[in-house]
């Protein structure tokens, strides 16, 4: 019974025993060989799993990198993780692979060892490996970006770094450094321009190896204005409005247009359009209500940025305020107005102010000033006005403002302190029924001299005299309409005229008479008083005219046809 539960135990712990994992792959000790120059040590790593039973040794293989055929590197078991090896050929490369083994048997090969060269000199030559390799980064713009690897092979290669295929150095945004077996790449101040595929490479004369990896960066949003927006843009009436600004970001962000405050939304006037680098937008027709602030906004998943710029449309300016009577004196006025509502984009040169005198029925200019009030001067006295202004900027004249109250301008010389009633027309033909009628009693006491030469009429006439009726139309020459100046006008005042005087008469020369003093003659008395009353009717006729009477001198004349009331007459007492 004994031996027979033996063997069920044996054939048990046979059952429970499997094969191994296979053995971590060779590699060449650092530092071999140290005394023979064919004598080469390799090195591996345990199994991870050992089947349930103690390793009992590892089978180490060669064989050339050209042929199919694996060699036995020893004929029994390797105890230990490592093996020196002696009698390789020189002037070849050689691969290792190793096998554990235990109970359950021999385990599956190792990874290829990198290929291992013998040379005459050294004894042996190992391609470069990269223990530590570079892995892909993602960073943002403006931070420190590294990048390092770890590499072995004998001799020591040569390791270099690439950036999209062109080899990079050490500069003030760059550094490559490499100490012992530990190489270095650093970028500080990442840029989206660094963005793209880091290489490094590691280069002897046994071989060559190669580590990549992918750069990837994430920037915020942001948006940079062309030089010549930082005061401004101006556009003219009805011109296309264009606008371009740089947009930099990754993720590429998402632009959106701001008119005053309110997003635009593409439409047969607007259009948006963004690329990689810039975002764009136009505006055709462009008109006054296009102008204000124009904000561009850009947002990705890392943030957002805006940027404002000014947009002006320019045009003529819109009419100024209402124009108001500020003081009147004599016969001059003060106005004042307020400056337009819109200046049409551009600074406010010059006010046209224009006048309309009641029965002239047209607007005349009066002055022109750069202030918000003038004064007008030189009006016709017994008339009345109307005012209005108009706003000048370089790209045209506004149109009229609202016109002024109407406001009278007295004339204290003939009674005229108030406006006629309105619905009055102030003609020639209704003064002598107007006017002088009402005011018969104080022009028949002034004038009642001049009833008794004047035979024509008397005061039971309704017709005036016509010296009389030529009087008031002399005046109203005189008030003819001038061109006011002020103090705001252009050019110079006018030239105010002398008063004109009454001639002198020519005096003659009188011999003196021996008999001065002796007693007149009748005869001789009445020529004197005769050639005395005709020098003072003279002097009389010549000398100025005072009050309503006064002849005002003027270069202009104007007839005056009456019906001749004294042929009437005649013929009306040859009938009788």
């Amino acid at each position: 019974m004994g031996s027979g539960g033996s063997k069920h135990k044996q054939s048990r712990n046979f059952q429970a025993s499997e094969r191994s994992s296979p053995p971590g792959k060779p590699y060449l000790v650092p530092g071999s060989p140290r005394s023979d120059p064919d004598v080469i040590t390799i090195k591996w790593d345990p199994p991870i799993y050992g089947g349930g039973s103690k390793i009992i040794g590892y089978v180490v293989e060669h064989k050339r990198t050209a042929s199919p055929h694996w060699v036995k590197a020893t004929p029994v078991l390797v105890k230990h993780h490592q093996l020196s090896l002696s009698g390789l050929e020189p002037g070849m490369r050689y691969q290792f692979r190793v096998s554990a083994e235990n109970s359950g048997g021999r385990s599956d090969p190792s990874p290829l060892s990198e290929p291992i060269a013998i040379s005459h000199q050294r004894g042996v030559a190992i391609a470069p490996i990269f223990v530590k390799n570079i892995n892909d980064s993602t960073a943002l713009e403006n931070e420190k970006v590294e990048f390092t690897v770890r590499v072995e092979g004998t001799p020591f290669p040569k390791i270099s770094w690439y950036k999209d295929g062109f080899e990079v150095f050490s500069n003030r945004r760059q550094k490559v450094s490499t100490d012992g077996n530990v190489s270095t790449f650093v970028i500080h101040q990442a840029a989206l321009t660094d963005e793209g595929e880091i290489k490094c490479c590691a280069t002897n004369k046994a071989g060559h190896a190669v580590s990549k990896a992918s750069l990837t960066l994430q920037a915020l949003p942001a948006i940079r204005l062309p030089r010549q927006y930082e005061d401004g843009i101006l556009f003219e009436l009805g011109e296309a409005v264009k606008l371009k600004v740089s947009i930099n970001g990754r993720p590429p962000p998402e632009v959106t247009w701001y008119h005053n405050g309110q997003a635009l939304v593409p439409g047969p006037r607007v259009e948006c359009a963004t690329t990689d680098r810039y975002a764009m937008l136009r505006i055709s027709n462009a008109t006054r209500e296009d102008r204000g602030e124009y904000q561009v906004r850009a947002i990705n998943c890392l943030g957002e940025d805006t940027a404002s710029l000014l947009v002006t449309i320019t045009d003529r300016p819109l009419p100024p305020g209402k124009v108001n009577v500020v003081m009147t004196l004599g016969r001059c006025v003060t106005l004042a107005w307020t400056i337009p509502y819109d200046d049409g984009g551009c600074k406010i040169g010059n006010y046209i102010v224009e006048y309309f005198r009641i029965g002239w029925n047209m607007w005349l200019k009066a002055a022109t000033c750069r202030q918000l009030t003038t004064t007008i001067g030189d009006l016709i006295e017994g008339s009345e006005y109307k005012f209005r202004v108009k706003a000048e900027n370089p790209y045209g004249i506004s149109d009229p403002s609202e016109e002024s109250d109407t406001i009278f301008i007295p004339d204290p010389k003939r009674g005229l302190l108030e406006p006629p009633p309105q619905g009055a027309q102030m003609t020639l033909d209704d003064v002598p029924d107007q006017w002088l009628e009402s005011r018969a009693d104080r022009i028949s006491s002034k004038n009642s001299h001049k009833h008794n030469v004047m035979g024509d009429w008397n005061e039971d006439s309704p017709i005036p005299s016509p010296v009389l009726l030529a009087n008031q139309v002399l005046r109203k020459v005189k008030m003819a309409p001038k061109r006011g100046w002020s103090e705001d006008s252009q050019g110079s005042p006018p030239r105010e005229t002398p008063p004109s005087l009454p001639p002198i008469p020519p005096k003659r020369k009188h011999r003196a008479s021996p008999s001065s003093d002796k007693a007149s003659s009748p005869i001789e008395e009445k020529e004197k008083s005769k050639s005395t009353s005709s020098g003072w009717r003279w002097e009389k006729e010549l000398s100025p005219r005072s009050n309503d009477d006064e002849m005002h001198s003027s270069s202009e004349m104007m007839l005056v046809l009456l019906p001749n009331k004294r042929k009437q007459s005649n013929g009306d007492q040859g009938k009788l």
